[in-house]
C-alpha cells in the first residue's frame, strides 16, 4: 500500500502535463500580441504626434499667410508712385525714357498741368520679334507725388493715347502677388464686358461690376464665375 502511495505521491498530475504542452503552444501566441500590443502603441503616440504637428503646420501657415499679407502690404505702398507705361516702341526718340516722357505727358494730356517725373526706365532685358525690331518693353517711371500718379491715370482711362499708330496703356506698379491675385480676374471682366458690364478692380483685389445703375461687388475670381454662371441661367 505504501508503495502505491509513494508512487501516487511522485507521479505529475495529469493536467500538468496537457497544461503545460497548452502553454508550449500558446507562449508564441503571447509574444505576438505583446508585439502587436507595443506597434499599437506606438502606432498611437505617432498619431498624436501628427495630429499635433497638423495643428501647428495650420497655425505657422496661417502665421505666413498674414506676414505675406503684410509684406505685399508694404510693397505695394512703396510703389504707389510708379506707373507702368506700356506700348511705348523702343526707337531713338524714346531711348532717354525720362526726357521723353516729362516732354510726352504733358502733350498727351494738355489739361493735367505739370507733373513730375524722378526716374524712368525700360524694364527687363531688351528683345526683339520675329523680324528682329525691338519688342516695347514696360516703361516704368517715378513721379515726385502718388497724386501725380493718380492724376495721370484717370486722365488716361479717359483718354486713348496713340504713339506711331499703337494705343499704348497706363497701369499702377503693384507688387507681384497683387499683380498676380488682379490677373485672376481678367476672364471675369472680359465676360461681364460683353456682357454690358463695366468692370472696376479694386485694390488689392476686388472687383466691381456696374450695369443698370446696379453695382456688384465680387471677392474672389471664383465668385465672379458664379456671379457670370447665375446670369446665364
Amino acid at each position: 500500500m505504501m508503495w502505491w502511495l509513494n508512487f501516487q505521491l511522485k507521479r505529475k498530475p495529469w493536467w500538468q502535463s496537457k497544461w503545460q504542452n497548452l502553454g508550449a503552444k500558446w507562449w508564441p501566441c503571447g509574444l505576438t500580441l505583446q508585439s502587436v500590443w507595443k506597434s499599437w502603441r506606438q502606432v498611437k503616440t505617432a498619431w498624436v504626434r501628427w495630429i499635433a504637428a497638423s495643428a501647428s503646420v495650420s497655425k505657422l501657415t496661417a502665421l505666413c499667410a498674414s506676414l505675406e499679407d503684410k509684406v505685399t502690404d508694404m510693397e505695394d505702398g512703396s510703389r504707389r508712385d510708379n506707373i507702368r507705361v506700356h506700348g511705348i516702341p523702343e526707337n531713338s526718340d524714346t531711348s532717354n525714357p525720362l526726357t521723353y516722357l516729362s516732354a510726352a505727358i504733358p502733350k498727351w494730356f494738355p489739361k493735367l498741368g505739370s507733373v513730375e517725373i524722378m526716374r524712368a526706365h525700360r524694364v527687363g532685358a531688351a528683345k526683339t520679334d520675329s523680324n528682329g525690331k525691338p519688342f516695347p518693353r514696360t516703361l516704368l517711371l517715378k513721379l515726385l507725388r502718388f497724386t501725380d500718379r493718380d492724376r495721370i491715370l484717370g486722365a488716361a482711362r479717359k483718354t486713348t493715347v496713340e504713339v506711331d499708330g499703337v494705343a499704348i496703356r497706363f497701369a499702377p506698379d503693384y507688387s507681384t502677388q497683387t499683380f498676380r491675385r488682379r490677373l485672376a480676374f481678367s476672364n471675369s471682366m472680359d465676360t461681364l464686358q460683353r456682357m454690358g458690364f463695366r468692370t472696376f478692380l479694386l485694390y488689392p483685389a476686388r472687383l466691381k461690376a456696374t450695369r443698370g445703375g446696379a453695382s456688384h461687388f465680387l471677392n474672389t475670381p471664383q465668385e465672379a464665375k458664379d456671379f457670370i454662371d447665375s446670369l446665364d441661367g
